[in-house]
């Protein structure tokens, strides 16, 4: 690929000290951008699509670019090398945008379906907007980390009120056959949407190590997690918060790729039919919580 001089000039316009550094995530996703104006793709030819080097090293860079950064690319990553798997095109008919900005979102909520769950109007949202861009969709009840079937693709949506993004799991991590709406803004009139692939976002997760030596996968990760679990003194942590209250000990560890484990201990008295509840019933408390 060729970078003409006018392409540059364009480049260290935008940087913000003039200097342009094919090394720099940030200075890279703006060159991108600037070949998308161009109709140049930067990926070079031939390049495997399951090369994740460069976004490795993207994330390896934690300091120099934002959470919402890393999920544009992420985002731009899924359209790119995930368009051809089966049903994404009924996904990319709907979103077609690596950040796709969705004006008056809870128009697409009726009144008969408002729920005081944020989180279950995202879903129905999702829906309904699919359904409005002629994709069939249906709400998945039950399904553990399945929110929304949209065309032939199962979706999870991770909700934020603000510009954050949101990507704590709380009762299953990504799953590789599952896509993910992460979606912002949802205290405002517009909110925006990213679709990113969990194949991408598990891969990511567990890092090069774990990604590179499947046979080894299961013992390196449970040693990854012996390591980490034998950093938490879990029964001091329980004891003083017991006796004194809330603890400010630190209650996670990571793994894999900066994969952050965090903990909370929840305390309720086990009186009466209560002890009796089932699983699903629990869950619904927690998540209430």
């Amino acid at each position: 690929m060729i970078v003409t001089d006018e392409i540059l000039n364009e480049w260290s316009f935008r940087c913000h000290d003039g200097i342009v550094d094919l090394n720099d995530p940030k200075k890279l996703r703006i060159l991108k951008e600037i070949l998308d104006e161009y109709n140049i793709d930067l990926l070079k030819e031939g390049q495997d699509e399951e090369d994740l080097t460069d976004i490795f090293k993207i994330l390896g860079n934690a300091g120099e670019i934002t959470k919402t950064e890393t999920f544009n690319i992420l985002a731009q990553y899924t359209l790119d090398h995930y368009s051809n798997k089966t049903g994404m095109q009924d996904l990319i008919k709907v979103f077609p945008y690596d950040v796709n900005k969705i004006p008056n979102w809870k128009d697409y909520v009726p009144e008969e379906e408002k729920k005081d769950n944020r989180g279950k109007e995202v879903e129905v949202f999702l829906k309904n907007y699919a359904i409005s861009k002629e994709v069939d969709s249906k709400l998945i009840s039950g399904g553990k980390g399945k929110d929304v079937e949209i065309g032939r693709v199962i979706v999870e949506s991770k909700s934020d009120k603000g510009t954050n993004i949101n990507t704590q799991l709380q009762t299953t991590y990504y799953s590789p056959d599952v896509y993910y709406a992460f979606v912002n803004n949802v205290a405002g009139k517009d909110a925006e949407v990213r679709i990113v692939a969990g194949d991408l976002l598990r891969k990511l997760s567990f890092g090069k190590e774990l990604n590179e030596k499947a046979t080894d996968f299961e013992k390196i990760l449970e040693d990854q997690i012996k390591d980490g679990l034998a950093t938490l003194p879990f029964a001091e942590m329980i004891k003083t918060a017991l006796i004194q209250g809330p603890t400010k000990k630190t209650t996670n560890f990571q793994i894999g790729n900066r994969l952050k484990v965090r903990f909370l201990i929840f305390f309720e008295p086990a009186y009466g039919k209560e002890r009796n509840k089932k699983n699903e019933e629990l869950e619904e408390d927690y998540n209430e919580e």
